[in-house]
């Protein structure tokens, strides 16, 4: 078979070809929540917004270093109770497997997005976290988004 053509009359690999060479950035899900306007497209990104969400998680960020695991944290366990507890970093939760990371070496992974639905470790799953935060927000709160000012004049009126 041939190649297949979009309705712009260019073959998918020409299109592909054409997004590789865009050196815009690319960004993930609007989620408008916890400091980011964006959902995690990298590892990164996964880092940040879990530092944003970290205490509402119920955990403490002792140390975050580049050597497996990411993380270590406290997770609160009872009144006046904290556990030690690793923490790997994916985007995906199949990504743990794909790094070749063993599973004995951390207790939790925090992705952005779960799709290893036989992983053997607690998974925490940020796009979820993030819904049902900003759900408990809407319910509490009234529906209106919090607003940024973006207004730069001077008070005055000038």
């Amino acid at each position: 078979g041939g190649a297949a053509v979009s309705s712009t009359g260019q073959s998918t690999e020409q299109a592909a070809e054409r997004a590789m060479k865009d050196s815009r950035p690319t960004y993930g899900a609007l989620i408008g929540a916890f400091g980011h306007v964006y959902g995690p497209t990298n590892e990164g990104g996964v880092i940040s917004l879990f530092g944003a969400m970290a205490e509402r998680l119920g955990f403490l960020i002792l140390k975050v270093q580049t050597e497996f695991p990411d993380c270590e944290a406290l997770r609160a366990a009872g009144k006046d109770r904290n556990r030690p507890v690793k923490i790997e970093f994916e985007l995906e939760s199949r990504n743990f497997l794909r790094h070749m990371h063993d599973p004995n070496g951390c207790d939790i992974i925090v992705c952005w997005e779960h799709n290893w639905p036989e992983c053997p470790l607690e998974v925490i799953e940020l796009k979820k976290a993030v819904s049902n935060q900003r759900s408990a927000f809407s319910q509490s709160k009234s529906k209106a988004s919090p607003l940024i000012d973006t207004d730069d004049t001077d008070p005055s009126g000038e």
